[in-house]
């Protein structure tokens, strides 16, 4: 346990340093190889998450105030749901006016930037979008009427998994038989909201035959568990991770 303390101490204290030292070291290196920060992580690492992860964190830590409005802005367009290309690019421009880049010079530049910002920002964009629908109510505050909208999914859903047998009523203890823990299935997305109800009906109708063989298979009658709340579990999962960056 010391050992693990210690050793996340030592990891805090020099992470700390180098962030006090990042400066000169930045300016040491741009009068050495005559690049910015951004072109050496474009030129010396491969495309994909890792080259992605750089250049966010040097935007991040950037001191220049147009590079942090800038950032602000594509926040903004992302949390609006509105990232377009034109966006983008813009700020594609912006960032290699700031850092003064001669684009004839680095020809690729432009494109690996813009592919990096499509990437940080789309990430972005994705977990607004995926807050809200998650903070859409599957019923109300009662817990017992549901929306126009939700019932025809959950119709939908059990028509699919169960399509030799008619659904009598929408709040019916028939809902246990796909592993809801009650007679009413929307007081089962409380916590995932609309999200939950969504990624289950998405497998059902992307994979039918596999959702229906996943649901037998939950009848086990020593390994069965509740196909839709473990579901919904897996929905809190990919959330989490997606909300922490893990996903990227």
């Amino acid at each position: 346990m010391i050992v693990v303390w210690l050793t996340s101490l030592w990891r805090h204290m020099w992470f700390a340093v180098w962030v006090w030292l990042r400066p000169t070291i930045k300016w040491l290196l741009r009068r050495s190889t005559q690049l910015c920060e951004l072109q050496r992580i474009c030129y010396g690492t491969l495309a994909g998450a890792e080259r992605s992860s750089k250049v966010e964190f040097s935007l991040e830590q950037s001191r220049e105030p147009e590079l942090r409005k800038c950032c602000q802005y594509l926040d903004g367009k992302a949390k609006e749901r509105h990232l377009r290309p034109d966006v983008t690019y813009y700020a594609v421009y912006a960032i290699i006016r700031v850092k003064d880049i001669n684009t004839k010079l680095h020809p690729r530049l432009s494109g690996q930037l813009l592919s990096c910002i499509g990437s940080i920002w789309g990430y972005r964009q994705l977990l607004s979008e995926v807050e809200t629908v998650r903070h859409v109510k599957c019923c109300n505050d009662a817990g017992v009427e549901a929306s126009h909208d939700v019932t025809e999914k959950l119709q939908q859903l059990w028509t699919i998994l169960k399509p030799g047998e008619q659904l009598k009523d929408l709040v019916s203890k028939q809902w246990q038989e796909i592993g809801f823990q009650g007679s009413n299935p929307c007081t089962d997305f409380r916590g995932m909201g609309l999200l939950g109800l969504e990624n289950l009906l998405y497998f059902a109708v992307q994979h039918p035959s596999a959702s229906r063989h996943v649901l037998s298979r939950s009848c086990h009658p020593q390994y069965g568990y509740s196909f839709a709340i473990v579901g919904i579990n897996l929905t809190q999962l990919c959330y989490s991770l997606l909300l922490d960056g893990t996903l990227k």
